[in-house]
């Protein structure tokens, strides 16, 4: 029923704007209504294992956006995110959400809010430094602590105005506040695919600062916070506590990108982050690297290492990944990849994994 409802969707938007398009004329409820896709796919081959079981073609990711701008104050997103599991290609909502355009004031520069299926404070931000979400989650949320996406209510702001029009174009337009940009929410916590087990409310803030705009441009540092509790944990008869604090530094230039972050707190978004001896959610801490090179507008290599410890109460218990890649950029954010990803462990019980993927980015 899903797959039928998303094709119905998808045609009942299409076909009249394709139709427009060959008339040469767009009808009044058409204007103003974009389309977008983005997609991961990939082929994936696991070194560690018979590569008569794990070696497969699969569907990382796809994405299908719908927005329309009803006025200069008020615009609606709908995006449906179809993903590859164990049962196969399924679909599910990603982001549905009104969005309320502000009008500046103060250092507050484009302020505007998220309600329904928001963005949460920090991943769409990194991702806009980190463009590789293509190759896999970024460091926290892989690490299962939080990810993209939760029903509540956002709000962002870039502070001070904007960069010029060069940084822009040559390095990012995205996060381009002439000062940071700041970002807070209030969210029932579990994230966009899971449920809310609890009544409990999850606050998350974030403030970027962009310190020496006309000097260092590309230069930011960005703190995370995140307070509130995880869904129940049955081991322990409680919702734990979920508290993350996050500082990162990142540089970005028209031909390199260099970040890092640190990360500690206790809990996570489900309640699995727990130590069932001391009855309480789980200390933990951990680091992320990242660099990336552009010699040239289609050519680029990167190179990221993390470092996270889950519990900090228990020895042997840290777990290390590193990924590297070349990219070659098609055009338009079409972008085709290969990738080594290696994660190990203190425990030598723990088996390490080993994957080669071949990605390509489909984008429009």
């Amino acid at each position: 029923m899903k797959k039928v409802i998303t094709l119905l969707l998808i045609f009942f938007f299409c076909l009249p704007a394709l139709k427009a398009e060959e008339e040469g004329e767009l009808p009044e409820w058409l204007k103003d209504f974009n389309l977008h896709g983005l997609a991961y796919l990939y082929y994936e081959k696991d070194l560690n294992h018979d590569p008569d079981t794990k070696d497969r073609f699969r569907v990382g990711r796809a994405y299908f956006t719908m927005k329309k701008k009803f006025a200069d104050w008020f615009k609606f997103r709908i995006t449906l995110d179809i993903y590859d599991d164990d049962d196969g290609v399924e679909e599910r909502l990603k982001y549905l959400y009104a969005n309320f355009i502000m009008p500046n004031f103060a250092i507050f520069h484009k302020p505007n809010i998220e309600f329904g299926i928001v963005h949460t404070c920090w991943l769409d931000f990194e991702e806009h430094i980190n463009y590789y979400r293509m190759q896999g989650t970024m460091f926290m949320e892989r690490n299962k602590i939080f990810n993209s996406a939760d029903m509540g209510v956002s709000f962002f702001t870039d502070l001070g105005g904007e960069m010029n029009a060069e940084y822009k174009k040559k390095v990012n337009k995205k996060n381009a506040g002439l000062y940071g940009s700041v970002g807070l929410g209030i969210y029932n916590g579990p994230g966009y695919h899971d449920a809310e087990l609890n009544t409990n409310k999850v606050m998350q803030g974030r403030l970027t600062l962009r310190p020496l705009p006309y000097i260092i441009p590309g230069l930011q540092f960005s703190v995370l916070n995140i307070s509130g509790k995880g869904n129940p944990n049955d081991s322990i008869g409680i919702s734990p506590d979920w508290q993350t604090n996050t500082f990162m530094a990142s540089y970005e230039h028209q031909y390199f990108t260099l970040a890092g972050q640190f990360v500690t707190g206790k809990g996570d978004k489900l309640g699995k982050l727990v130590n069932i001896a001391n009855k309480d959610a789980s200390d933990y801490s951990g680091f992320s690297v990242f660099g990336e090179l552009r010699p040239t507008k289609k050519w680029r290599a990167f190179f990221r290492y993390d470092d996270f410890d889950p519990d900090k109460d228990i020895d042997m218990n840290i777990k290390k990944r590193i990924i590297a890649g070349i990219g070659y950029d098609l055009g338009d954010r079409n972008i085709i990849l290969v990738d080594y990803d290696t994660a190990f462990f203190e425990n030598d019980d723990k088996e390490s994994i080993d994957l080669l993927k071949f990605t390509m980015q489909v984008h429009y």
